[in-house]
């Protein structure tokens, strides 16, 4: 995801929290990917949060699972700048790509070995790229 700073992104690491107005609480991914300039909210205690991801990713564990799809997926999806994001699977070459396709409604496509590239945005990738330093068997 690196390739996408060539094309004006900036990333941000887990350490910086993603501000949701709708809810409460904020939420840590594992990558944020801002289009453009970060605009961040500060919330006391939580310090600096970004208020305008446009691709979110999330490695998905057992531990986090339910949290991630059932708290944290819908939660991203009410902010308007959010355009994709990645659930990655971190014991399977296995992704699950949700792209904006209008305001209110989003399109949702797995990956595994083998699949068609992924687009996200200006970028094609294939499964293998992203799970190129990883060694399955060591997790």
């Amino acid at each position: 995801l690196h390739a996408l700073k060539k094309h004006g992104f900036k990333g941000h690491g887990s350490n910086d929290g993603i501000y949701v107005p709708e809810l409460p609480q904020s939420f840590s991914a594992d990558i944020i990917m801002v289009k453009g300039a970060a605009e961040h909210h500060w919330i006391s205690g939580k310090g600096k949060l970004v208020a305008n991801p446009w691709l979110v990713v999330e490695v998905l564990s057992e531990g986090t699972l339910s949290y991630d799809l059932g708290t944290k997926l819908p939660a991203y999806q009410t902010l308007p700048s959010v355009h994709y994001i990645l659930y990655v699977n971190q014991h399977l070459k296995h992704l699950t790509l949700h792209e904006r396709i209008s305001e209110q409604h989003w399109r949702s496509q797995t990956y595994g070995p083998g699949s068609p590239a992924i687009q996200i945005g200006p970028l094609e990738l294939a499964v293998e790229e992203i799970y190129d330093d990883i060694n399955l068997a060591e997790l």
